[in-house]
């Protein structure tokens, strides 16, 4: 039996990486269980995507982190094994159906709005990675073993109705934040009363145009008039000024008189509560709402290049290091040969100018001893390396001889010193 597909021979068996037995009971919260407001109410993840910040957060997260080139480095050299066979599985194409950055997108996407992210490892008899899966956490259910040894067990339920179950090391767990009972859990467990309100006010604001709660005009008639003559008034006016709520009618027993209201929502502070539910949202996210589109306050260019480093260490780089750390142990498992890196070089180059100050003091331009080799430069930059010694070397000034890495105490030629001995025996 073959799980989805693959085009790659000797395809792995679901089952002969999964176990029969026993499991003991273990406590799964549902989607409704953990997304209940105070109020009883529940806002499901597809809802809660219906809020512009909620989708803002989410978008932001999942698109910067699955677009990011995923390295395999070698655990003694330190190097990148740029064609090591997994790399363009885990870069390019980890199954036949989808890209990599769609899959590690949509695994984000889960992992935010359901606290967990799951993908299947399809392995053959050796143990080699054919593909990779992602996985609904709608169909997925995590259980312990009653067997000690074989820690968590993974029930896939299939199209077909039938589970497949998998041993711990042959899924791939992303967990948003905490480990509940072995479940991740999302910050819309505790968002969701936030989310509600803001969802309400959307809805509010758009019921207070559509059904005319917000009125701007008002004409008082005299007594006498019957309300029909009313009615017929009313539906010429709305026929005649075609346009939304904002031109309802409404009809008054008075002196004869017309008006025009100049009440909005600003008077009634929607506006406000509504920006007020944004920036609640992005706390809970840890995104700030300037990443979403929510320019609060003046932006000048030193504050959004402080906004864009909080946002890379303080958002981002948790989540980066969280899936780091599974991939490395579930991919090469116990060897430890290999780590899996997240390479962020395109999070932290900075501006142009301070990416060229960068780089000049780290090849030794600014006349002090180099730490970077220029093609180790050039690649930071997306360039081809020179391809000879020049290339390869770290820079060291001519009187700073004695600090490079061979240890070499050669701040004068030998020549020099042998004149400067014989000198004094002269003396």
């Amino acid at each position: 039996m073959l799980w989805f597909g693959n085009k790659n021979k000797n395809k792995a068996d679901p089952v002969r990486n999964s176990i029969s037995g026993g499991f003991a009971s273990m406590h799964s919260e549902s989607l409704n269980d953990f997304l209940n407001m105070a109020d009883g109410e529940s806002v499901a993840p597809s809802k809660a995507m219906q809020h512009a910040a909620v989708f803002g957060c989410v978008q932001a997260i999942s698109r910067t982190i699955g677009a990011l080139p995923i390295e395999i480095i070698d655990r003694k050299t330190k190097h990148v094994i740029a064609d090591h066979k997994y790399d363009y599985m885990l870069n390019v194409e980890p199954n036949d159906f989808f890209s990599a950055r769609d899959m590690w997108e949509q695994i984000l996407i889960d992992m935010l709005l359901r606290g967990n992210g799951y993908a299947v490892l399809n392995t053959n008899d050796n143990g080699d990675l054919l593909s990779l899966f992602r996985v609904s956490p709608d169909r997925m259910t995590v259980r312990i073993s009653d067997n000690e040894k074989d820690g968590l067990l993974y029930e896939v339920k299939q199209k077909d109705g039938k589970n497949v179950r998998y041993q711990q090391e042959n899924i791939l767990h992303f967990k948003c934040f905490g480990s509940d009972n072995f479940i991740g859990q999302t910050p819309l467990k505790y968002a969701a009363g936030t989310i509600g309100s803001a969802l309400r006010e959307n809805e509010f604001v758009s019921k207070y145009y559509k059904t005319g709660g917000f009125v701007r005009n008002v004409l008082k008639l005299g007594k006498g008039v019957s309300d029909e003559a009313k009615a017929a008034f009313k539906t010429l006016f709305k026929n005649r000024h075609k346009g939304g709520g904002e031109n309802e009618l409404m009809i008054l027993d008075k002196d004869d008189d017309y008006e025009q209201l100049s009440m909005s929502l600003t008077d009634a502070q929607t506006l406000e509560a509504r920006k007020y539910s944004v920036t609640e949202i992005c706390r809970f996210y840890d995104v700030p709402p300037m990443i979403i589109g929510e320019m609060q306050n003046q932006a000048t260019f030193k504050f959004v290049s402080d906004i864009f480093i909080y946002f890379f260490r303080k958002t981002l780089k948790p989540y980066v290091e969280k899936m780091e750390a599974e991939m490395t142990r579930k991919i090469f498992g116990k060897n430890r040969l290999f780590n899996v890196r997240f390479n962020l070089s395109e999070l932290t180059r900075g501006d142009p100018k301070s990416r060229a100050e960068f780089l000049k003091a780290a090849l030794g331009g600014n006349g002090i001893p180099g730490y970077m080799k220029i093609d180790e430069a050039r690649k930071m930059e997306n360039l081809p390396p020179l391809g000879d010694e020049q290339g390869d070397k770290v820079y060291y000034p001519p009187d700073n001889l004695s600090l490079s890495p061979d240890g070499d105490d050669e701040t004068k030629p030998d020549d020099e010193s042998d004149d400067d001995d014989e000198n004094k025996d002269d003396e």
